[in-house]
């Protein structure tokens, strides 16, 4: 543990020396990872650390996640986990991870809009807002609409 903070440190640190920068952020992409919380266990070293820190980060959730195990009910309390921390700011990454490019913008606003619906309620439930969007893969196809 203290040598991911290290490691962390040192980043942040050779970061604002090469880059000027007062400030970093830090933004967590495919939450939940259900597959890797039903194989090493629902409790994240990465949280606890976090949570011991305080350091605020972003999520991005893709809600579609949440069923692609057979551990639905579990993988449902993940994003909830991560939501109620004060640190935490809530961001949508579609229903289901698809790429702009690949789909179109129909397809594409329509999982943007279906991959909401848990996060709107996890904003409310913690008074948080969701305001930010991640696209799959930074893929919106050079469209900067």
């Amino acid at each position: 543990m203290l040598q991911k903070f290290l490691i962390l440190n040192l980043i942040l640190n050779l970061s604002s020396s090469v880059f000027a920068q007062r400030m970093v952020s830090i933004s967590i992409d495919d939450v939940p990872n259900s597959y890797t919380y039903q194989v090493f266990g629902y409790k994240s070293s990465l949280l606890y650390t976090l949570d011991k820190l305080q350091i605020p980060v972003s999520i991005f959730i893709n809600e579609g996640l949440i069923y692609k195990t057979d551990s639905v009910c579990k993988n449902f309390e993940v994003p909830n986990e991560w939501a109620k921390r004060d640190f935490v700011t809530l961001g949508n990454h579609t229903f289901n991870h698809t790429t702009y490019s690949d789909v179109g913008f129909e397809n594409f606003k329509i999982d943007i809009e279906k991959g909401e619906c848990m996060s709107r309620e996890m904003t409310n439930k913690y008074h948080k807002s969701l305001k930010y969007f991640r696209p799959p893969y930074n893929d919106l196809e050079n469209n900067a609409e």
